[in-house]
């Protein structure tokens, strides 16, 4: 059974993520991870070199976007984005 209530709250985003190793410039060092993330919805792009922050990332775009979907539709139109 679909909960409507979670729906209506939970905005709903998508990203393409890609990940891969680079080789250290030091012969013995351990490589380097490398991410990219885009926004499928805006089509902005970074580049990470933590992947841990890919997590903080999304988080962050979640909870804006939940707050943006909290402004009231009269809001919205008030700043352009109705």
């Amino acid at each position: 059974m679909k909960d409507d209530k979670l729906t209506e709250t939970s905005p709903a985003m998508s990203w393409l993520v890609r990940c891969w190793e680079e080789p250290r410039e030091v012969a013995q060092g351990e490589p380097v991870p490398r991410c990219f993330i885009r926004d499928l919805r805006t089509g902005e792009e970074r580049y990470l070199s933590d992947p841990r922050e890919i997590g903080e990332l999304m988080l962050r775009q979640l909870r804006a976007a939940r707050r943006d979907t909290r402004v009231e539709p009269a809001e919205r139109e008030r700043q352009g984005n109705g």
